[in-house]
């Protein structure tokens, strides 16, 4: 292998380590209530453009679907994430959704999606974040 491409096949390699190691600290800069799911959704969110933080961590007990919960602050307002453990249950939560809509108060429409393992529900009208949840997880469940 001649000098150069052997320089760029090692540039592209440390590139990529380096980009694997910054994304493990940015991953693990998170609480440990914060599910791996929910970390790469807020990930995607700051990737997006989007200025989102931890607000606090909500215990399954006292959440909407009883699943480990983390309240985020996307762009000034509140973004529930309910992370769990695999497809099937988060399957299961979204079939419940109509009955927990059906005695859930919201002061203004809620808006609910669903990534891999978690279900995102944003209750407000600012129509850059509906979008821009709406663009990292597709369109809002009915």
């Amino acid at each position: 292998m001649g000098n150069g491409i052997l320089r760029s096949v090692l540039a592209v390699s440390v590139g990529l380590t380096l980009g694997c190691e910054e994304s493990r600290v940015e991953l693990s800069s998170f609480p440990d209530a914060v599910g791996v799911e929910t970390r790469q959704f807020v990930l995607g969110l700051r990737s997006a453009g989007a200025t989102a933080e931890v607000a606090e961590s909500i215990p399954p007990a006292d959440s909407l679907f009883a699943a480990p919960t983390t309240r985020l602050r996307v762009n000034g307002g509140d973004v529930f994430v309910y992370e769990f453990a695999s497809t099937a249950e988060t399957n299961a939560a979204v079939a419940r959704l109509p009955s927990i809509l059906a005695v859930t108060l919201f002061p203004v429409g809620p808006h609910f999606y669903r990534g891999n393992r978690i279900i995102v529900l944003y209750v407000g009208t600012d129509t850059a974040t509906i979008s821009l949840l709406g663009r990292l997880l597709g369109p809002e469940i009915p």
